[in-house]
Formats: C-alpha cells, structure tokens, sequence
C-alpha cells in the first residue's frame, strides 16, 4: 500500500515514515485496524484544495492566489497546527 504526502504527493516507502521524505511534512498515521479496506482509507491524506485556483491549501488562505480556504470543522490547517501536521480536533 502506498502512502502519498499530503503536501507535495511525493509518494512514501512501505511502512512511510513520520515525515515526507521529499519535503518532509508530517504523514498521518494509519490507524491500527483489522481489515485492508479500513486501512487503505486511513492511510489517504486530507485533500483540501484552493476553490479558486486548485493547489493544495495547508491554511485557510491560498499560498498561490490569495483566496479563502474552506476547512472541515474538525480539522485544523498544517500551518495552523503547533506540531506541523494534519491534526483532526477531538
């Protein structure tokens, strides 16, 4: 199972480490789980993109064009989080 980078989509060795190897952004983690199934849908990465221009967004403003990023509620953007990664709030 690959794993891509949520940044630069550079793809990850198997197991992927705890940062990318290209850019090195934290990767999420895979949950520990018993089927295949639930762990190649934990291992995809947070897609958010810019509704404007199409990059990938890491804050709530668009790096390339300067539009306002939506975010899912319970996410907080990488540039937002203190340890540097995708952190889902609880």
């Amino acid at each position: 199972m690959s794993v891509l980078c949520p940044s630069c989509q550079a793809e990850q060795p198997d197991p992927p480490g705890r940062f990318c190897e290209a850019c090195g952004v934290a990767l999420p983690r895979l949950a520990a789980s018993n089927t295949a199934q639930e762990k190649a849908r934990a291992a995809e990465p947070l897609q958010v993109r810019c509704p404007e221009c199409g990059m990938p967004a890491m804050a709530r403003k668009c790096r390339a064009c300067g539009a306002r990023v939506s975010w899912p509620d319970d996410v907080t953007p990488p540039d937002e989080d203190p340890r540097g990664g995708w952190a889902r709030r609880r």
